[in-house]
């Protein structure tokens, strides 16, 4: 999650939906992912969640369905 945050403080796309990817892979819940984006957007403004994050988010909820489709749940 972490370095989810500091690619979209930079700005770089491909590395923070990748790295959000991994985070809901390794057990990251949205709502921790979406916390975080709050608390940066708070500090850093709404810049960062409209550049960057709203492209990971959605790139971790659709790894996350993937995951809860395989496991058959819905």
């Amino acid at each position: 999650m972490i370095f989810t945050i500091l690619d979209s403080l930079d700005d770089e796309v491909s590395g923070a939906k990748a790295h959000a990817v991994a985070a809901v892979e390794a057990g990251l819940t949205m709502e921790e992912l979406v916390e975080a984006y709050v608390i940066v957007t708070i500090v850093k403004g709404i810049n960062v969640l409209c550049k960057t994050g709203t492209q990971a988010i959605k790139a971790a909820e659709e790894r996350l369905e993937e995951i809860k489709l395989a496991k058959g749940e819905e």
